[in-house]
């Protein structure tokens, strides 16, 4: 590049456009600039079952909301990631408060993850339920950053089983349980076949 001199009107838009690719190519997955900072949050569900009704110690929760994938959960994009997540985290909700751990087996996450869900689903005890039980996963950046085909995005993961746990017919105060989550992740991704897979959702 000269370093005098006077550049022409053709020159300073040349370089201007160059500039403006180079930016494209920072290593960061984006979509149109939304900031995904916060919470995940599923917007579909599936309630035709009924009026959803919480557990309370006389009865497991009933007619819960069944998650529904996203249009664009399969798509290359943030969004994509996003939805993948977002579905994620309800599946693993709905798993634990009904027991049924198909939605599980429709997104990709880590062997371990799903084997702590299914493992844990109250349910499968056929008398046993507890508290309403909360999975979430925020996210603690906008959009994630990417090293060769891996994307990451720091984040934070909570599974709360809540404050009893009804065995039998008694219940019992489980505020303090063991298998409570709560703490900071670097949520891993990579984009292949056509979908997401969370590689892993560990601190």
């Amino acid at each position: 590049m000269p370093t005098s001199g006077v550049f022409s009107r053709r020159n300073t838009l040349r370089f201007t456009t160059l500039g403006i690719l180079s930016l494209a190519v920072i290593p960061t997955l984006t979509a149109c600039g939304k900031d995904y900072q916060g919470e995940v949050k599923l917007d579909s569900y599936d309630e035709s079952a009924g009026s959803y009704e919480p557990a309370t110690k006389e009865h497991p929760a009933q007619n819960v909301p069944k998650p529904k994938k996203p249009q664009d959960i399969n798509d290359d994009s943030t969004g994509g990631l996003y939805s993948t997540l977002a579905f994620a985290a309800a599946a693993m909700q709905y798993a634990l408060r009904t027991g049924d751990t198909s939605y599980l087996q429709e997104v990709n996450i880590p062997e371990r993850t799903k084997v702590f869900f299914m493992s844990n689903s109250p349910f499968l005890g056929g008398t046993t339920w507890t508290d309403n039980p909360v999975v979430t996963i925020a996210l603690k950046a906008g959009s994630p950053t990417k090293d060769g085909d891996t994307y990451t995005w720091p984040g934070h993961f909570k599974v709360d089983f809540g404050a009893w746990t009804v065995k039998d017919g008694t219940a019992t105060d489980t505020q303090n349980n063991r298998l409570n989550l709560d703490q900071d992740i670097d949520i891993k991704a990579k984009y292949q076949n056509n979908a997401w897979t969370i590689l892993s959702l560990d601190h």
